[in-house]
């Protein structure tokens, strides 16, 4: 079984490897977009829920979240858009190759409002399967 602590900075590495993303960090609080350090393009990958079934095989969530400056014009709009979609697509599929991914993701785009203006972007939460040894954890609990 893979660590919690392995997996997340192994989808940081993916993500610090795009030669267009100014910032990849794994966080729990959007509100790094209003801090000093914030640049854009930006991808923010964050916990969701664990889930384990009655196989034993637990799934690994995260959101994953990218950003980019929308201009006063608005002229960027479907640009950032169509580079979002696009990025989390090859993301995932660069994950892929490592990992199991749960199929049926949806990407929805996103506002956010921020002192500079407005963010435009997209997010999906994506699921990574692994097998979980139920007799090997439960050791640790009962004799």
């Amino acid at each position: 079984m893979i660590s919690y602590e392995e997996l997340t900075k192994y989808l940081v590495n993916v993500g610090k490897r795009h030669p267009n993303l100014q910032l990849v960090k794994f966080d729990t609080d959007v509100s790094v977009i209003n801090s000093s350090s914030f640049v854009c393009p930006a991808f923010i990958i964050s916990p969701a829920p664990l889930n384990l079934d009655n196989n034993s095989v637990v799934q690994y969530s995260f959101q994953l979240l990218y950003l980019d400056k929308l201009n006063q014009e608005e002229t960027n709009y479907t640009s950032i858009l169509e580079y979002g979609f696009q990025t989390i697509l090859q993301y995932i599929s660069v994950i892929e190759l490592e990992y199991k991914i749960v199929k049926g993701i949806t990407i929805d785009p996103v506002l956010e409002g921020y002192e500079g203006g407005l963010l435009i972007g997209v997010q999906t939460t994506i699921q990574i399967e692994d097998h979980y040894n139920v007799t090997r954890n439960k050791n640790l609990f009962y004799e």
